[in-house]
């Protein structure tokens, strides 16, 4: 989870995962409301959000000046992509009661995954005003537009830093601001310390060998000859994985596919991992095994058949006519799609490969409040790198023409013929609104959203460079010039 999307959650509004937190205020002391309104928050937290809308409606009619009430209603609308309604609302709730803080915060981080910054950067400025010592609303200005390292509100950060009463994720952001703000003045020492200040104060740890014994697993084990797999039906319609490394591009190529006309995007939904692991409990019920793949040879067609099922109720929308493919983004789901390729044959696979060093660096300077421990340390970091393009590596044969890479740079500088050979690989026709990725209307909520709403460029090329005594640690955990030389050559071709 990045700063944007722990913004997001401390304001309410979901982040692709699958927790909503609770209303942040509570006017009513109806208990019998209160109970029906956590009833929907509940439905909300496990995706059924067209019936938690239902469920509010007679209480918003009983209870129409309820601000838990309307800010729920927000919330569904939010969940279910009407980010429109879902934004009228929430100003309306501002309107009539314009001295809630949390309000305004949600306002502000609504308004940036919808990429309208001068909104966002008003409704953090009232939250700022509101709460003059929010450590959350000062980091989201700094996102909006750097600080000057000697201004009022950096010597602000560096207060608030240092204080123990805030939350981790709070210290965190704060911190994770300061090193921005000495990035932009040219300090890149200076701002490396805070970034690893900011990930010193992130909890988490990082398992290595965990990571390789899964990649090994996965080369031995996993055999699309051998494995099981459900019958192939070629219902529409079908899915398509972007995945690859947090910070690849991934964000972007997805918001570009969005704008096709017959291409709808889940976002960063789990649902994939969740599949697995349930199907996983199943199987081994009967058949007990520690390892990442054995399992998956006792899962018949009939239990994968079964999965599928469930894998599409959830994750299509309600009205398919006119979709011919549903995607699905998540970075970890590069270490599943052998499970996908059983589950969902015709499916199909991109991976988005950038520079290595870009991916790195970019990876130590966002801040991720929860999750992706391994970005901690740059060590760590070239760990994972290598450990994804192993299990890349072994997918390329396995996969076939079901998996296509595709290089980040090339999308940037020629992306209407990188976009036209990506939509022939997931049978499209061209449309050429897929040109226009900042015009997209769906909410983006990674640590993208800025640089994609920017449109198209070539500004995440090369980025490292200004950093590169700073990135030993890195170059080395990834095994020196030689073998991101290697992948440079491969990027190239």
């Amino acid at each position: 989870m990045t700063m944007l999307s722990f913004l997001s959650n401390k304001m309410l509004t979901s982040s692709g995962g699958p927790v909503l937190p609770q209303a942040s205020f509570r006017i009513a002391d109806d208990p019998i409301n209160q109970s029906q309104l956590d009833h929907v928050t509940a439905l909300m937290q496990v995706g059924q959000h067209r019936k938690a809308f239902v469920q509010l409606q007679p209480l918003v009619k009983a209870d129409p000046m309820n601000p838990s009430l309307l800010e729920a209603v927000s919330d569904c609308y939010w969940l279910m992509g009407t980010t429109g309604q879902s934004m009228v609302v929430l100003n309306t709730i501002a309107d009539i009661w314009p001295d809630n803080v949390a309000v305004w915060g949600k306002l502000g981080a609504r308004n940036l995954a919808l990429g309208d910054k001068p909104a966002a950067e008003t409704a953090f400025e009232r939250m700022l005003a509101l709460a003059p010592d929010s450590a959350l609303a000062l980091a989201a200005l700094n996102l909006i537009k750097t600080f000057a390292p000697n201004s009022k509100r950096a010597q602000k950060l560096h207060i608030l830093a240092a204080d123990t009463s805030l939350s981790f994720e709070e210290r965190a952001g704060v911190i994770n601001a300061l090193g921005q703000i000495e990035s932009a003045a040219g300090n890149t020492k200076e701002a490396f310390c805070y970034f690893q200040q900011a990930k010193d104060a992130t909890p988490g740890e990082y398992a290595p060998n965990e990571i390789d014994a899964k990649v090994a697993d996965q080369c031995r084990a996993f055999d699309p000859k051998t494995m099981p797999e459900v019958a192939s039906e070629c219902a529409e319609p079908r899915f398509a994985f972007v995945v690859g490394l947090p910070r690849s591009g991934t964000t972007l190529l997805t918001a570009m596919l969005s704008r096709h006309a017959r291409v709808v995007s889940n976002g960063e939904s789990p649902s994939l991992i969740d599949t697995k692991l349930a199907l996983k409990q199943i199987v081994q019920q009967d058949f007990p095994s520690t390892g990442h793949w054995q399992w998956c040879q006792h899962a018949s067609p009939s239990l994968l058949a079964a999965a599928r099922q469930t894998f599409r109720k959830k994750n299509l929308p309600e009205s398919v006519e006119h979709l011919s493919v549903v995607v699905e983004k998540l970075p970890q789901n590069a270490f599943e799609m052998g499970f996908a390729r059983m589950m969902l044959p015709d499916a199909k696979f991109i991976f988005m490969a950038r520079h290595p060093l870009d991916v790195g660096l970019s990876l130590f300077t966002n801040g991720f409040a929860t999750g992706h421990a391994y970005t901690k340390n740059l060590e760590w970091i070239g760990h994972m790198i290598r450990a994804s393009y192993a299990s890349l590596e072994d997918y390329q044969p396995k996969l076939g023409d079901r998996l296509r890479i595709q290089s980040y740079r090339a999308l940037v500088q020629s992306p209407e013929p990188q976009m036209k050979e990506i939509t022939n690989h997931l049978g499209l026709d061209w449309d050429q609104s897929c040109l226009s990725p900042q015009h997209s209307e769906d909410a983006l909520k990674t640590a993208s959203v800025l640089q994609v709403r920017e449109g198209i460029n070539q500004k995440g090329i090369g980025k490292w460079k200004r950093y590169e005594t700073e990135l030993a640690p890195l170059i080395e955990a990834l095994g020196g010039w030689h073998w991101i030389r290697a992948w440079e050559e491969k990027d190239a071709a």
